[in-house]
Protein backbone atom coordinates (compact mmCIF):
# COMPACT_ATOMS: atom_id res chain seq x y z
CA UNK A 1 0.00 0.00 0.00
CA UNK A 2 2.93 2.30 0.93
CA UNK A 3 6.42 2.97 -0.80
CA UNK A 4 9.29 1.32 0.99
CA UNK A 5 10.83 4.94 1.80
CA UNK A 6 7.46 5.89 4.18
CA UNK A 7 7.98 2.87 6.30
CA UNK A 8 11.97 3.32 6.27
CA UNK A 9 11.19 6.96 7.33
CA UNK A 10 8.31 6.39 9.83
CA UNK A 11 9.24 3.32 11.54
CA UNK A 12 11.96 4.98 13.97
CA UNK A 13 8.71 6.68 15.91
CA UNK A 14 7.21 3.15 16.24
CA UNK A 15 7.30 1.71 19.89
CA UNK A 16 7.41 5.00 21.47
CA UNK A 17 4.55 4.70 24.72
CA UNK A 18 2.12 7.67 24.00
CA UNK A 19 1.41 7.79 27.97
CA UNK A 20 5.35 8.91 28.79
CA UNK A 21 6.71 9.93 25.54
CA UNK A 22 4.74 12.54 24.59
CA UNK A 23 7.26 14.96 23.90
CA UNK A 24 9.50 12.65 21.72
CA UNK A 25 5.96 11.64 19.96
CA UNK A 26 5.02 14.83 18.72
CA UNK A 27 8.56 15.55 17.76
CA UNK A 28 8.83 12.41 15.72
CA UNK A 29 5.71 13.54 14.04
CA UNK A 30 6.70 17.27 13.21
CA UNK A 31 10.08 15.95 12.08
CA UNK A 32 9.12 12.70 10.33
CA UNK A 33 5.55 13.25 8.94
CA UNK A 34 5.40 15.33 5.67
CA UNK A 35 1.82 14.76 4.07
CA UNK A 36 -1.01 12.47 3.40
CA UNK A 37 0.42 9.43 2.77
CA UNK A 38 2.70 9.23 5.67
CA UNK A 39 -0.13 10.48 8.33
CA UNK A 40 -2.22 7.48 6.79
CA UNK A 41 0.52 5.39 7.22
CA UNK A 42 1.08 6.58 10.87
CA UNK A 43 -3.01 5.38 11.37
CA UNK A 44 -2.62 2.35 10.38
CA UNK A 45 0.61 1.41 12.87
CA UNK A 46 -0.95 2.76 16.44
CA UNK A 47 -0.02 6.29 15.50
CA UNK A 48 -3.84 7.24 16.30
CA UNK A 49 -3.84 5.12 19.46
CA UNK A 50 -0.78 6.39 20.85
CA UNK A 51 -1.85 10.30 20.06
CA UNK A 52 -5.35 9.47 22.21
CA UNK A 53 -2.49 7.97 24.80
CA UNK A 54 -0.66 11.54 24.71
CA UNK A 55 -3.74 13.01 25.19
CA UNK A 56 -5.05 11.88 28.41
CA UNK A 57 -1.47 12.24 29.69
CA UNK A 58 -1.14 15.34 29.09
CA UNK A 59 -4.18 16.68 30.12
CA UNK A 60 -3.93 14.66 33.29
CA UNK A 61 -0.54 17.25 33.75
CA UNK A 62 -2.71 19.76 32.52
CA UNK A 63 -5.85 19.86 34.72
CA UNK A 64 -4.26 18.40 38.21
CA UNK A 65 -1.36 21.75 37.88
CA UNK A 66 1.62 19.08 37.99
CA UNK A 67 3.51 21.56 35.72
CA UNK A 68 4.88 23.52 38.54
CA UNK A 69 6.46 26.82 37.52
CA UNK A 70 4.81 29.23 34.82
CA UNK A 71 7.47 27.99 31.92
CA UNK A 72 6.03 24.70 32.24
CA UNK A 73 2.58 24.92 32.58
CA UNK A 74 3.25 26.67 29.13
CA UNK A 75 5.34 24.16 27.68
CA UNK A 76 2.24 21.78 28.98
CA UNK A 77 0.16 23.59 26.94
CA UNK A 78 1.67 23.63 23.92
CA UNK A 79 2.23 19.87 23.89
CA UNK A 80 -1.54 19.65 24.52
CA UNK A 81 -2.17 21.53 21.42
CA UNK A 82 0.41 19.74 19.52
CA UNK A 83 -0.97 16.57 20.41
CA UNK A 84 -4.80 17.77 19.41
CA UNK A 85 -3.10 19.28 16.21
CA UNK A 86 -1.91 15.63 15.38
CA UNK A 87 -4.95 13.69 16.29
CA UNK A 88 -7.16 16.21 14.28
CA UNK A 89 -4.87 15.80 11.38
CA UNK A 90 -5.26 12.39 11.84
CA UNK A 91 -8.53 11.73 12.07
CA UNK A 92 -9.04 14.21 8.89
CA UNK A 93 -6.68 12.62 6.81
CA UNK A 94 -8.40 9.10 7.78
CA UNK A 95 -11.56 10.50 7.18
CA UNK A 96 -11.12 11.74 3.38
CA UNK A 97 -8.76 8.66 2.30
CA UNK A 98 -10.93 5.77 3.36
CA UNK A 99 -14.39 5.00 3.20
CA UNK A 100 -16.72 5.22 5.99
CA UNK A 101 -17.09 1.91 7.09
CA UNK A 102 -12.88 0.97 7.19
CA UNK A 103 -12.28 4.86 8.82
CA UNK A 104 -15.41 4.20 11.30
CA UNK A 105 -13.38 0.43 11.62
CA UNK A 106 -9.71 2.01 12.67
CA UNK A 107 -11.41 4.53 14.75
CA UNK A 108 -13.01 2.16 16.71
CA UNK A 109 -9.94 -0.57 17.15
CA UNK A 110 -8.82 2.58 19.22
CA UNK A 111 -9.59 1.68 22.64
CA UNK A 112 -8.83 5.12 24.19
CA UNK A 113 -11.11 7.14 22.17
CA UNK A 114 -14.24 7.74 24.31
CA UNK A 115 -12.00 7.92 27.21
CA UNK A 116 -10.05 11.02 25.35
CA UNK A 117 -12.81 12.59 24.05
CA UNK A 118 -14.66 12.81 27.58
CA UNK A 119 -11.45 14.65 28.74
CA UNK A 120 -11.57 17.04 26.42
CA UNK A 121 -15.22 17.90 26.91
CA UNK A 122 -14.22 18.13 30.53
CA UNK A 123 -11.90 20.31 30.34
CA UNK A 124 -13.80 22.49 27.99
CA UNK A 125 -16.70 22.41 30.89
CA UNK A 126 -13.75 23.37 33.14
CA UNK A 127 -12.76 26.74 31.84
CA UNK A 128 -15.31 29.81 32.09
CA UNK A 129 -13.65 32.00 29.40
CA UNK A 130 -14.93 28.91 27.10
CA UNK A 131 -18.69 28.74 27.89
CA UNK A 132 -19.18 30.01 24.05
CA UNK A 133 -17.50 26.68 23.09
CA UNK A 134 -18.64 24.46 25.20
CA UNK A 135 -22.35 23.76 23.77
CA UNK A 136 -20.97 23.60 20.63
CA UNK A 137 -18.35 21.22 21.33
CA UNK A 138 -21.07 18.91 22.92
CA UNK A 139 -24.13 18.36 20.55
CA UNK A 140 -20.68 18.17 18.00
CA UNK A 141 -19.89 14.97 19.81
CA UNK A 142 -23.41 14.17 19.73
CA UNK A 143 -23.42 14.36 15.86
CA UNK A 144 -20.34 12.15 15.20
CA UNK A 145 -21.68 9.64 17.91
CA UNK A 146 -24.94 9.75 15.52
CA UNK A 147 -22.93 9.29 12.15
CA UNK A 148 -20.64 6.93 13.84
CA UNK A 149 -24.01 4.89 15.86
CA UNK A 150 -22.00 4.98 18.93
CA UNK A 151 -24.00 6.95 21.10
CA UNK A 152 -24.37 6.31 24.82
CA UNK A 153 -26.38 7.05 27.86
CA UNK A 154 -23.90 9.08 29.15
CA UNK A 155 -23.37 11.71 25.78
CA UNK A 156 -27.54 12.05 25.93
CA UNK A 157 -27.42 12.94 29.15
CA UNK A 158 -24.28 15.50 28.61
CA UNK A 159 -26.16 16.78 26.01
CA UNK A 160 -28.83 17.52 28.04
CA UNK A 161 -27.15 19.06 31.19
CA UNK A 162 -26.35 21.59 29.05
CA UNK A 163 -28.90 22.62 27.37
CA UNK A 164 -30.49 23.37 30.56
CA UNK A 165 -27.62 25.05 31.73
CA UNK A 166 -27.83 27.22 28.72
CA UNK A 167 -31.43 28.10 28.57
CA UNK A 168 -31.43 31.59 29.63
CA UNK A 169 -29.26 31.93 26.72
CA UNK A 170 -31.36 30.72 24.20
CA UNK A 171 -28.77 28.50 22.87
CA UNK A 172 -30.87 25.87 20.11
CA UNK A 173 -28.05 23.57 19.33
CA UNK A 174 -29.84 20.68 21.26
CA UNK A 175 -33.03 21.23 19.97
CA UNK A 176 -31.66 21.76 16.27
CA UNK A 177 -29.86 18.08 17.11
CA UNK A 178 -32.56 16.33 18.20
CA UNK A 179 -35.41 17.54 16.43
CA UNK A 180 -33.01 15.93 13.16
CA UNK A 181 -33.31 12.51 15.35
CA UNK A 182 -37.18 12.72 15.37
CA UNK A 183 -37.35 13.39 11.48
CA UNK A 184 -35.17 10.35 11.04
CA UNK A 185 -36.65 6.54 11.42
CA UNK A 186 -33.44 5.37 11.66
CA UNK A 187 -32.45 6.90 14.92
CA UNK A 188 -35.64 5.90 16.61
CA UNK A 189 -33.59 4.09 19.37
CA UNK A 190 -31.87 7.53 19.89
CA UNK A 191 -35.27 9.12 20.37
CA UNK A 192 -35.88 6.17 22.75
CA UNK A 193 -32.59 6.92 24.83
CA UNK A 194 -33.47 10.78 24.69
CA UNK A 195 -37.50 9.97 26.61
CA UNK A 196 -35.69 7.87 29.23
CA UNK A 197 -33.32 10.75 30.29
CA UNK A 198 -35.24 12.40 33.38
CA UNK A 199 -33.30 15.66 32.43
CA UNK A 200 -35.12 16.33 29.58
CA UNK A 201 -38.02 17.29 31.14
CA UNK A 202 -36.22 20.36 33.01
CA UNK A 203 -34.96 21.60 30.06
CA UNK A 204 -38.74 21.68 28.84
CA UNK A 205 -40.37 23.40 32.02
CA UNK A 206 -37.47 25.89 32.04
CA UNK A 207 -38.12 26.97 28.52
CA UNK A 208 -41.94 27.22 29.02
CA UNK A 209 -41.81 28.88 32.33
CA UNK A 210 -38.85 30.74 32.68
CA UNK A 211 -37.50 31.66 28.92
CA UNK A 212 -41.18 30.82 26.62
CA UNK A 213 -39.57 33.71 23.92
CA UNK A 214 -36.66 30.63 23.33
CA UNK A 215 -40.45 29.23 21.18
CA UNK A 216 -39.41 32.22 18.65
CA UNK A 217 -36.54 29.82 17.63
CA UNK A 218 -37.91 27.43 14.62
CA UNK A 219 -36.37 24.62 16.18
CA UNK A 220 -36.75 24.83 19.65
CA UNK A 221 -40.24 25.40 18.85
CA UNK A 222 -39.87 22.47 16.62
CA UNK A 223 -38.16 19.93 19.96
CA UNK A 224 -40.71 21.19 21.81
CA UNK A 225 -44.27 20.52 19.52
CA UNK A 226 -42.31 16.80 18.91
CA UNK A 227 -41.45 15.85 22.17
CA UNK A 228 -43.30 17.70 24.72
CA UNK A 229 -46.60 15.32 24.46
CA UNK A 230 -44.72 11.89 24.83
CA UNK A 231 -42.37 13.35 27.88
CA UNK A 232 -45.19 14.68 29.56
Amino acid sequence: MFPHGYKFKLERYKGLNGRTCWTTLISAFCTLVENEDDRLYVVYNGGLQMTFEALQSLHAVYMEGGAGSASSSASVRGELAGALRWAAALLRTLRTRRDTKEARALLLACKDWPECARRLVAMLAAHHRLDHLRVPSLNICCRVARTQRCMSEQLVLLSALCALEAVPLKFNYFAAFWRDVAASPADAKLEEMLLECSVVSEYMDAVLLDERESLEDPAIYQFMQHYYPKVS
